[in-house]
Order: C-alpha cells, then structure tokens, then sequence
C-alpha cells in the first residue's frame, strides 16, 4: 500500500471533493487532489521534507518553544498559574506552523488576539452550514463537488492564499536585496580593480617609466605566490622582459608598492655608491 499501489490508493481512489472553482486550498492539497495533478504538486512539495529541511525546521520550533517558555517566566513569576492547557497549544502550534510553512511570525504567545491566531481559529469553527459542506466532502464528493461544497471557507481561502502571497513577496524581496548587495560588491571590486591597473598605468607614465602590468593587488609577484616560479626567475624574467629589455629602468608593482628594475650600469654604481645614503626608507 505504501510502496507498490501508493499511487493508485492516494492518488486515484481518494473519496474526497470540494468546489473545483472557489475551494483553492481544498482543492489542490495533497489529500484531495488526483491524477496526474497529485503526482506534480508531489514532486514540488517533496523537497521540502528532506532530512536537511526537518533539521532546520526543528530549529524554527525550538525558537517558538523559547518564546513559550518566556512568556510562561514572565507570566508566572514566583505564583502559580492556571493555564487552559488547550488554548496554549493552540497558540503553539500556530506560531509553530505560521512560522515553518509560511515563514511568518505570528507572534501568537505574545498577542492572543494576533491575525494570524484568529484567522486559524475560524478556519476550524463550524457552524450547521460549514459541518454540511465539510461532512459532504468527505462522504459526498461526487455531489460535493456539482454543489459547490468547500473543505475550507472562503475567508479561509483569501487568508492562506493572502499569507503565501505576502510570503512569495517577502521571499522575492529578501532575494532581490541580497542580489542588489552581491551586484553592488561586484561593481565595487570591478571599480577597484579598473581605478588600480589606471593608477598604476598613470603613475609610471607620468614619471616617463615604462611599465611591465600584473594583475591588481599582487602585481609582478604573481607567479612567485601562486608557486609558478621561484623568487629568482622571477625577477631574471622581469629584468630580461622582452618589451623593456634596452630601457635603462622599467617600473612594476609588487603588491601595492611600486618598485624600480634598474638595468643601467651607472645608475647602479650610483645607487650603490654616490647615493646610497638617501635609500633609508625601504
């Protein structure tokens, strides 16, 4: 039954109908809904019971338990208090789904009188009219469904349909933000990265240098920190760069620091020598 026939039992022989036009939620939920129709909202709903998912949702039950067990301290103090255990589950569980199937707070143990509460309490509270329609869904459904019966009112229906769709907004809100965030990080590095390799390109130009690129932030020392080459053939490679080879100096960057490559021989004996006391800032 659970296995082999799981789709001809629950799928094709359920006994349940409601108003195919009007009852949205009694409709398409999982326990009414047949045929092919059953086996897609299936397929999307099933992801959401994955072991990973429970995990997370046994966290957002953990969080409403807190808020219970504050508001039984707060409460209670130091003197003993009568509860009606009934209506204080019923605040639990609202909190408790609102918060794992919609991701809403309904803030039902701190506010008895909270929307959320009072919407789910009238979806159970039958008068003659809604016991005839719930009870003819049920043992009725072929006359239940030409006459219209509804598993769920239609306050019911506006108020869940209402809730996914703040839901849906809110979900699509949050991942627009963090989308907007992430693009303008992205815009951000890219600005950088552009305004670094021009100041670099500028810097040197305007001190008439010629100029060997590297990528931003590490600059010729790429090779040697990505362990392509070693700190020696690094700069025997810079220093015999095909592009700059017969200038007397070149500039490169080693991170953020501009550095000389010195090819002249006078310029060296000067370094070394005549002006070796002004280099004491290295």
């Amino acid at each position: 039954m659970t296995v082999n026939e799981f789709y001809f039992i629950f799928c094709v022989s359920r006994g349940i109908g409601s108003d195919p036009h009007n009852d949205i939620i009694g409709r398409d939920n999982l326990f009414s809904v047949k045929g092919a129709r059953w086996k897609t909202i299936r397929a999307k709903v099933s992801p959401v019971f994955t072991s990973g998912k429970l995990k997370n949702l046994f966290l957002l039950m953990v969080d409403v338990s807190k808020v219970l067990e504050q508001k039984l301290a707060k409460e209670i103090g130091n003197e003993p208090k009568e509860y009606e255990m009934k209506k204080l589950a019923s605040l639990f569980s609202t909190d408790t789904i609102s918060l794992c199937a919609f991701g809403v707070e309904a803030n039902s143990l701190l506010n008895s009188k909270a929307e959320f509460h009072m919407n789910a309490t009238r979806t159970m509270d039958f008068h003659w009219r809604r016991a005839i329609e719930f009870s003819g869904c049920f043992l009725l459904p072929e006359i239940a469904s030409i006459l219209r019966f509804s598993l769920f009112s239609k306050k019911t229906n506006q108020f869940i349909s209402s809730t996914i769709n703040y839901s849906t907004i809110r979900h699509s809100r949050v991942k627009m933000f963090v989308l907007e965030v992430i693009l303008g990080i992205v815009l951000c590095v890219i600005g950088f990265l552009w305004w670094w390799q021009r100041s670099a390109r500028i810097y040197w130009e305007k001190n008439g240098v010629s100029y060997i690129p590297g990528p931003p932030l590490l600059g010729a020392v790429k090779d040697s920190i990505l362990f392509k080459k070693s700190l020696g053939d690094l700069f025997s490679d810079l220093y015999n760069n095909e592009e700059c080879k017969d200038d007397p100096i070149t500039g490169v960057y080693f991170f953020h620091k501009p550095s000389l490559i010195i090819r002249h021989p006078e310029i060296i004996k000067n370094i070394l020598v005549k002006d070796f006391p002004n280099f004491i800032d290295r």
